[in-house]
């Protein structure tokens, strides 16, 4: 009886060690990249994802300033400019965005070819698209198709991750 018992406490340890809780679900969903250590692919907020560490230092290069975030971006600084910041892949070639959406071609900027819809601007830089909105605040400017010369540039020649 003793065997039995020991037996079976041993066997609801087991399963209730085995459980996946919310947390470890989300966990074991997420890859980690072997080259950078980061996370590439989750449920969890974009802000520890590795394009956000890239977008973070493509901000950073451009003279501007990370000064909190959403966790779905950035929230960037400086020059009299406060605005949303986040990179998604690629995704649908540019185009198809601008056919399913109201974007247009406002400015090619540092040999970037840059869409605007009047809220959010986009921008193809090495396989992500770089998007910013003016933000946190309802007076807050982002910089304009002209003062986002250093922020393309910087978005070309930051290596992305891989």
């Amino acid at each position: 009886m003793v065997r039995l018992l020991l037996l079976l406490a041993i066997v609801a340890l087991v399963a209730a060690c085995s459980r996946d809780s919310g947390s470890d679900r989300q966990a074991s969903k997420a890859q980690v990249s072997e080259t950078q250590d980061c996370i590439t692919e989750w449920a969890g907020p974009w802000t520890a994802e590795c394009s956000a560490e890239w977008a973070t230092e493509v901000v950073e290069r451009a003279g501007y300033r990370v000064t909190g975030d959403t966790k779905s971006a950035w929230i960037a600084t400086g020059t009299e400019r406060s605005f949303y910041v986040w990179a998604t892949d690629e995704g649908p070639p540019v185009k198809q965005i601008l056919r399913s959406e109201s974007y247009r071609f406002v400015a090619e900027v540092s040999g970037a070819r840059v869409y605007d819809d009047g809220t959010r601007t986009f921008w193809l830089a090495n396989g992500y698209l770089f998007w910013i909105e003016a933000g946190p605040r309802g007076d807050s400017v982002a910089p304009t198709p002209t003062e986002l010369a250093p922020l393309i540039h910087a978005s070309h020649v930051v290596a992305p991750p891989s």
